[in-house]
């Protein structure tokens, strides 16, 4: 009787894991381009039961790509978030976040490929980052021209200040140059769950941003959360 307990509990719990997890990944692989990984914490799922609530969730991917429609995609973000005091979304599409983090890595070759989808992006050739001067270097047309990016948090969103912009050795206005740039960097200006930006670096393989979150709606039926889809159904994640 006692194994039979048992088994029944094991079984469950690896049922609702199963079922938690494929609902959350399909549900974010519905908001981006790209595989993602999720993981659930240490605390048995079966508590959810009676404590009305998933401790952390995790979510990894080792690239997705962001683009609205008829926008420039930023391609191959490498993705690593914990979510916290997860209430998931039933039937009726809404539940809660209790607080959040991610931290998102852009590499300097994925960067290059981002860039190539702007507007002209053809010419640009290259991209290096210098992590002592915090700054991205931009290779046009095989080096004869150059432009240098500098990260900045700015309204809660990441923006890349165009600067030193050269052809041929002959600076150059930053104007058209931002105004280009300024096309990618959008995809950078929403976020999910609420968070916000808290820092940006310049590493010598790319950029990196920091975001977390305090409490947040977590649902299936708007824009802004993990958990949102905009085509199709609303998705239960609910165990029982």
């Amino acid at each position: 009787m006692v194994v039979a307990l048992v088994a029944v509990a094991v079984g469950g719990e690896f049922y609702a894991r199963d079922r938690v997890g494929n609902c959350v990944a399909t549900a974010l692989e519905q908001q981006v381009d790209g595989d993602v990984d999720v993981s659930l914490g240490a605390t048995p799922l079966l508590l959810t039961a009676v404590t009305g609530t998933v401790s952390s969730i995790s979510i990894n991917s080792d690239g997705i790509n962001l683009a609205g429609p008829g926008e420039a995609a930023m391609r191959g973000l490498q993705l690593s978030s914990t979510i916290h005091d997860i209430r998931l979304p039933e039937g009726d599409g809404t539940g809660t976040v209790g607080s959040s983090e991610a931290t998102v890595t852009w590499g300097n070759d994925d960067m290059l490929a981002s860039l190539q989808t702007l507007p002209f992006g053809m010419l640009i050739t290259g991209v290096t980052s210098d992590s002592t001067a915090g700054t991205i270097d931009v290779a046009v047309a095989g080096g004869l021209g150059r432009i240098s990016l500098t990260p900045r948090i700015s309204g809660n969103a990441v923006t890349m200040e165009a600067s030193d912009i050269t052809a041929f050795g002959i600076g150059l206005p930053t104007g058209g140059a931002q105004q280009i740039i300024d096309l990618l960097t959008r995809n950078l200006a929403d976020y999910p769950l609420e968070m916000t930006p808290q820092s940006v670096d310049v590493t010598d393989k790319g950029l990196q941003v920091r975001l977390t979150g305090g409490q947040a709606p977590l649902t299936t039926t708007g824009v802004q959360a993990p958990l949102t889809t905009t085509d199709g159904p609303q998705i239960d994640c609910s165990i029982f």
